[in-house]
């Protein structure tokens, strides 16, 4: 169960377990943030609209990089969707963690956070980042074969990730380059599944509907992987599920 299930905030204060175990409560008053060295800018914007989270790095005061992702409180506005979003994401996150061997595929928050000015999420990658910042770098650029080889062990690091979540009932539900973490997935063998705000457990059925009506499956989660393998190599995800286009044209890729 989520400490904050338990320990509910409350007034100024709210309740946080610290690391001996031991319940502590802690004032809201100083924003969690000042607690970190942030970089300016942002890696990622908000979009409250859709529940995307502000991304942003920096270090804590031992130097270690970080990333937070950071929803924002509006005070003018009931914010109750946007702490679900967040507990979600703790939720599945608490779940995992006593998977075996999910630790090697898949990302564990440092700390999380909830004061006046918003929720909070803490990663401590080490040198990692999103991939899609990776692949801003290297959109242009063809991998060579050395780096095909690299690139395929990830994303059977990744698709491992995925299969831990499907065996726990599990549906990740965005799987794409914001979601994978790596140090550099043409040089680095060390991809990790991250983003589980949107996580939700299937039923006995074999897919699940949302609020809005839509209905996700497995099969949607292997579909996003099969999207960042297709951008990776810079194939055109269009031509390659035409009818058109002949198969061994990417049998070497």
């Amino acid at each position: 169960m989520d400490i904050r299930d338990t320990y509910p905030a409350r007034g100024r204060f709210f309740y946080r377990e610290s690391t001996s175990g031991r319940i502590i409560k802690v004032s809201k008053k100083k924003s969690f943030l000042k607690n970190y060295n942030l970089n300016s800018g942002t890696i990622q914007k908000a979009n409250k609209q859709k529940g995307i989270p502000k991304i942003k790095d920096g270090t804590d005061n031992d130097g270690n990089y970080v990333i937070i992702k950071i929803w924002e409180r509006d005070k003018s506005s009931d914010d109750s969707d946007l702490r679900e979003i967040w507990r979600n994401e703790l939720r599945q996150l608490h779940r995992l963690a006593g998977f075996p061997g999910a630790s090697d595929y898949i990302s564990e928050p440092k700390e999380t956070y909830e004061d006046e000015n918003g929720f909070y999420i803490v990663i401590s990658p080490g040198q990692k980042s999103f991939l899609a910042t990776h692949f801003n770098e290297t959109s242009k650029t063809t991998p060579n074969e050395q780096e095909r080889v690299t690139f395929w062990s990830n994303i059977k690091r990744a698709a491992l990730g995925i299969n831990i979540l499907h065996s726990q009932g599990m549906l990740h539900r965005k799987v794409d380059d914001w979601a994978i973490l790596t140090e550099g997935h043409l040089d680095q063998d060390d991809f990790e599944l991250t983003g589980f705000e949107w996580s939700m457990r299937l039923s006995s059925k074999l897919s699940q509907t949302n609020e809005s009506g839509a209905s996700y499956s497995f099969i949607d989660d292997w579909k996003g992987l099969g999207n960042i393998a297709a951008k990776a190599l810079n194939i055109d995800i269009k031509k390659l599920t035409s009818r058109n286009t002949p198969t061994r044209k990417y049998l070497a890729l």
